[in-house]
């Protein structure tokens, strides 16, 4: 939510000539409609999918791009980041990438192994 309280206050302030949303999460959506329909600001969406949320869609990007798999590859974290207040940051199973190049599935695989679901 910072991300869109910021867009809004910077919209507000003008000061910006276009806003750029580099996501395709559906709760921007409603940010996106103050931004542009109350406040008369253009936005831009930078999608790291093929097709992009019809909710994000329906707020009327000036420009759309598809962000390319290889940049989404070369500028991923780290599998692990060390914090000094958190410890061992690590990535989530569902950001790496297998073998093939092919992400893992987006959502928890259930195996049954023993009786004991694992998650």
């Amino acid at each position: 939510m910072n991300l869109a309280s910021y867009m809004i206050f910077d919209g507000c302030r003008d000061d910006a000539d276009l806003f750029v949303l580099v996501s395709n999460d559906s709760d921007f959506a409603t940010m996106l409609a103050i931004l542009s329909e109350e406040l008369g600001k253009k936005w831009a969406l930078l999608s790291p999918v093929e097709r992009p949320n019809s909710r994000l869609l329906e707020r009327n990007p000036a420009f759309i791009k598809q962000i390319r798999r290889g940049a989404l590859m070369a500028n991923q974290l780290p599998e692990e980041i060390r914090s000094p207040i958190h410890g061992v940051l690590r990535r989530p199973d569902t950001w790496r990438v297998n073998e093939t190049g092919a992400r893992r599935a987006p959502y928890p695989v259930a195996e049954a192994s023993g009786g004991v679901l694992t998650l």
